[in-house]
């Protein structure tokens, strides 16, 4: 999340506009009338975000029989104008050139998801061209970023059910806090104590 409060600006994200999001839940365009939609990567983390409120569409391309139809899904969900953000926060090179196809013309796309190098990815660059794509990249963020977060915190916490997303453990059960977390078992891991 701090990451996407840096990255945003960067793309002329205005106040009020709805971004669409490739991220753990996978490429969430949304469309310009403002409905949010999640692509995802697993099943348990795209019923977290329904029940914290987040997205609106919730679409499981990983685990489909045919990844190409649940894309094509995802396109129809974003309207046939496309998105005017798309934030790639996946990790995953491959969502890098899903998420081009799902903006829309003179839409901005944000790629904040490839902190390390899991390899490369085939793109048409066309794409950026003909849709007129902002296309931005950012890797980290600032003591002034994490400030912005923590001020929105509160607006997020009334919006979402993001506690339902936590888990908490005794800080001296940080291990099994890391393992779980490392295994997929919980969301979010607090240390706590």
């Amino acid at each position: 999340m701090t990451a996407t409060v840096s990255a945003r600006p960067l793309a002329g994200h205005r106040p009020g506009q709805r971004p669409g999001r490739a991220g753990r839940g996978g490429l969430r365009p949304t469309r310009r009338g403002g409905t949010r939609h999640h692509r995802g990567r697993s099943e348990r983390r795209l019923a977290a975000a329904a029940a914290a409120g987040i997205g609106d569409v919730h679409l499981n391309i990983v685990d489909a029989a045919d990844a190409e139809a649940v894309l094509r899904e995802a396109r129809a969900a974003a309207g046939p104008d496309g998105a005017d953000l798309v934030i790639e926060c996946a990790g995953v090179p491959g969502a890098v050139a899903q998420g081009l196809i799902l903006a829309g013309r003179g839409g901005s796309y944000l790629v904040i998801g490839q902190y390390t190098d899991a390899g490369d990815t085939e793109l048409n660059p066309h794409q950026i061209v003909y849709r007129q794509l902002d296309v931005v990249g950012s890797w980290a963020f600032t003591g002034d970023h994490l400030v912005e977060y923590v001020r929105l915190l509160p607006a997020l916490a009334a919006r979402f059910d993001l506690e339902g997303m936590v888990t908490v453990y005794p800080l001296e059960h940080h291990a099994d806090a890391l393992a779980d977390v490392a295994a997929g078992a919980v969301l979010k891991a607090v240390l706590s104590g």
